[in-house]
């Protein structure tokens, strides 16, 4: 990046990408930060994308569905015994330094209206202990995507394909018969 972008722009940089990588409609499936950038890359090229899967996304979110950012060494999750704290730390400065490059939308509202409006169905999903986000990230789910799907995931944390695997793979496999598929003919 020669400068920085806000995730709308980076939404358009990988609907872009997309159009030369990708042949006919996807489902996009984002965690965290990446909800603001899915979220905009499906407002951009709305007839390509047959669903979209939020996992532990931090848009839409409001402040107080936030927990403080963590101090401290993280405990090592027994599925991911490579998460040391040494890598985690350096994880976490990447992550410092993108978000100064790319200031969060965390309420991607613009996004969310073609996304309601083109009948694009959304799965939000959060593990009951997410390090990052609160429960309470249902209710706002809920009110700005209110025929959207959400499912809190029984000990799950921040990043549900790695604390929750074989229920992630299930919803999500269950969204895209069940939800994506159904839409997607009546689109």
């Amino acid at each position: 990046m020669s400068r920085p972008l806000s995730q709308s722009e980076i939404g358009g940089v990988l609907a872009e990408a997309v159009g030369h990588l990708v042949d006919g409609p996807f489902v996009l499936l984002a965690t965290s930060m990446g909800g603001a950038n899915a979220l905009h890359m499906a407002a951009r090229i709305p007839d390509r994308v047959q669903g979209i899967i939020l996992e532990a996304s931090m848009a839409p979110s409001r402040p107080e569905d936030r927990h403080p950012l963590p101090t401290g060494a993280p405990a090592i999750h027994p599925n991911k015994p490579w998460a040391t704290p040494a890598y985690v730390a350096h994880q976490m400065a990447n992550r410092m330094r993108m978000i100064q490059q790319t200031p969060p939308d965390l309420d991607a509202t613009e996004a969310i209206a073609v996304v309601r409006e083109r009948g694009i169905p959304v799965l939000g999903l959060l593990g009951t202990d997410d390090e990052v986000l609160k429960p309470s990230l249902e209710e706002t789910f809920r009110a700005v995507l209110p025929e959207g799907e959400f499912r809190l995931v029984p000990g799950g944390g921040h990043d549900l394909q790695n604390t929750a695997p074989e229920e992630v793979v299930d919803l999500v496999e269950a969204f895209v018969t069940n939800r994506v598929g159904s839409a997607t003919s009546r689109r």
